[in-house]
C-alpha cells in the first residue's frame, strides 16, 4: 500500500494547485483514503472524499491473492467480484488475473496505520445487497473524519455503481456543489 500511495501521490503532484476530490471504490477507497491522510499532512487538502464500497475487514479464509488460478476465480465468481463479461472470455480473464491478485494482495496485507481522522468532508457510498460490505457498516467510516459525513446506500450489491450510476452521478454532483 506504502509503495501505491507514494507513487499515485507524485504523479498528482502537478495537478493539487486546482481544486480536487477523490473518489475511491473498494480497494480504491482505501488508497484515496491514504493518499487524502498524505496530501493533508503536506497542506493540500481536497474538496471532498469519496469512498464507494470500502471495506473495514478482510472476509474470513484464506488469503485470496494466494490461491491458484481456478480456486480464485471461483472465489471471485461466487462473491461476484467478477464482472459477468470477464468470466465469460477466457482471454480477458486470462489478462486481468494478475492485475486482481496484486489488488487483492495490497488490500489483503494492508494494515492500516492508527492516524488522526482527516479534515475533509467524507460520503461514504454503497450497495443495499452488497455481501462484501453491508450497509449497515458504512456509518463507521464516521470516524475518520472531523468534517461533514454523510452515508448513502444505492440499489445493488458490490459493484452498484453499474446499476445506480445516474444515482450516483447525482448524489456526488450535489455533494461537489456544497
Amino acid at each position: 500500500m506504502s509503495t501505491l500511495v507514494a507513487a499515485t501521490q507524485r504523479a498528482l503532484e502537478p495537478h493539487l494547485a486546482a481544486p480536487f476530490a477523490f473518489f475511491g471504490h473498494s480497494l480504491g477507497a482505501i488508497v484515496a483514503l491514504e493518499i487524502t491522510r498524505c496530501l493533508q499532512m503536506q497542506g493540500f487538502r481536497p474538496k471532498a472524499l469519496f469512498l464507494s464500497s470500502p471495506t473495514l475487514r478482510r472476509p474470513p479464509g484464506p488469503l485470496l491473492h494466494q490461491l491458484d488460478d481456478d480456486a480464485l476465480i471461483a472465489c471471485l465468481a461466487e462473491r461476484h467480484w467478477l464482472d459477468p463479461a470477464t468470466l465469460a472470455s477466457p482471454e480477458l480473464l486470462a489478462w486481468s488475473l494478475p492485475y486482481l491478485r496484486a489488488d487483492l494482495e495490497v488490500a489483503e496485507t494492508h494494515v492500516p496505520a492508527r492516524a488522526e481522522p482527516i479534515d475533509v468532508p467524507l460520503a461514504v457510498f454503497g450497495g443495499d445487497a452488497d455481501p462484501s460490505v453491508p450497509s449497515s457498516e458504512l456509518a463507521c467510516w464516521a470516524t475518520e473524519t472531523t468534517a461533514a459525513f454523510s452515508v448513502h446506500v444505492l440499489p445493488g450489491n458490490h459493484f452498484y455503481l453499474r446499476d445506480s450510476r445516474s444515482s450516483l452521478l447525482e448524489h456526488l454532483e450535489a455533494l461537489l456543489a456544497r
